[in-house]
C-alpha cells in the first residue's frame, strides 16, 4: 500500500513545479486534465476505453482490468467515472504502451493517480518543457528517465 499521507512535503514540492495541480481533485482540476491531454489524444470514459479494447485488441477486457488494478495503466476517478488518457494506448490495437509499465512503476510510489495524471499531461523540466504524454512517441527512453528522474527528486 502506498503512504501518500505521509508524503505532504513531497506533494507540495510536485506542486510548485507543476502550475496546473490544484490541492484537491476538483472540477478545476479534471478540466485542467482535459485541456492538457487534448494535444495526446485526450481523456476518455474507462467504459468506451473498455469498449474500444474489446473491439480491436487480441487479449480480453480482463488483461486491462488487470492492468488497471496493478497500475501499470493511468487512470483516475472523477465523480462517477473512471477516466483514462488516450495516450498510453496504442491507437489501432488499443494495447498499452510497452514503456508504460515502467514509466507508472517509477512513479506509482511516489504519486497518487491524479498527481500521474498531471505530470504526464503538464510541461516537464526533465523534457525540455514538452510534457511526458506529448513527446511519449517520439522519445519513449526520455519519459522513461525524466520518471525515474522525478521519482529520486521527490523522494
Amino acid at each position: 500500500m502506498h503512504d501518500y499521507a505521509s508524503n505532504a512535503t513531497t506533494l507540495r514540492t510536485f506542486r510548485t513545479t507543476h502550475a496546473c495541480l490544484p490541492d484537491s481533485e476538483s472540477d478545476e482540476a479534471f478540466i485542467c486534465m482535459l485541456n492538457s491531454y487534448r494535444s495526446s489524444g485526450g481523456l476518455a470514459r474507462a467504459k468506451e476505453v473498455f469498449s474500444l479494447f474489446k473491439t480491436r485488441s487480441d487479449l480480453g477486457v480482463a488483461a486491462l482490468a488487470r492492468s488497471i488494478a496493478q497500475r501499470s495503466v493511468l487512470s483516475l476517478q472523477w465523480h462517477a467515472d473512471v477516466w483514462m488518457p488516450l495516450f498510453q494506448f496504442e491507437r489501432q490495437s488499443m494495447t498499452v504502451k510497452p514503456i508504460m509499465g515502467p514509466v507508472f512503476a517509477a512513479l506509482n510510489s511516489v504519486c497518487t493517480p491524479w498527481a500521474l495524471a498531471h505530470w504526464c499531461a503538464q510541461p516537464n523540466q526533465w523534457l525540455d518543457g514538452e510534457s511526458p504524454a506529448d513527446i511519449l512517441d517520439a522519445d519513449a527512453t526520455r519519459v522513461l528517465r525524466a520518471a525515474c528522474a522525478e521519482r529520486f527528486a521527490l523522494m
